[in-house]
């Protein structure tokens, strides 16, 4: 095992820093519990330090299910590519009416107001359009209907498009040619 560099404890605090902002599943910030030798340690032992990265064929740190904080017993080295297939496989299985309305709440929790959208509606206000909006079931990517276009116009200037997005079970980009009158809603 070689002695770590500067530019090594400089790739841990970028990492340590860049997870700061993370939050899971149920809107909890992710916790880097890990100190540079435990860190460090880890990696040595999983012989693939120097390939580390977010592309196809370098390494990450995992946490075990996704879930908990980066801590020693909870995280291990594996792919980039198995890591994002494991995200995908929760995502895809737990993409139900109710866990889409909870994933809505958390993000609204935590919004903020921003300049480029002009005025937004107070968080209270999108919270009662989410809860009211997600009562139906709602498959990925469904198509949208005349109704659904309208409601998502109104909103338009006030929430989020990913929060919209969330709200009708289809992407963002679907969401912003909506907007835009864009595609097959102009």
């Amino acid at each position: 095992m070689r002695e770590p560099t500067k530019q090594d404890r400089e790739r841990y605090r970028i990492r340590r820093k860049g997870n700061a902002r993370r939050r899971d599943r149920d809107g909890n910030p992710i916790l880097y519990k890990l100190t540079f030798d435990e860190w460090w340690q880890i990696w040595q032992d999983s012989g693939h330090y120097d390939e580390m990265g977010t592309r196809k064929g370098q390494y990450v740190m995992s946490r075990v299910e996704d879930r908990g904080h980066y801590e020693v017993g909870n995280v291990f080295i594996q792919t980039a590519e198995q890591n994002h297939r494991d995200a995908m496989k929760w995502f895809k299985g737990n993409n139900t009416p109710e866990v889409i309305a909870k994933r809505v709440a958390s993000r609204l929790k935590n919004a903020k107001p921003s300049p480029q959208r002009g005025k937004n509606l107070p968080k209270a206000q999108c919270q009662k359009i989410s809860d009211t909006m997600t009562g139906k079931p709602q498959p990925w990517l469904r198509k949208l209907s005349d109704d659904d276009i309208t409601r998502i116009r109104a909103m338009g200037g006030t929430c989020r498009q990913k929060d919209i997005a969330d709200l009708f079970g289809v992407t963002q980009s679907l969401i912003s040619q909506v907007l835009l009158h864009k595609g097959r809603y102009a």
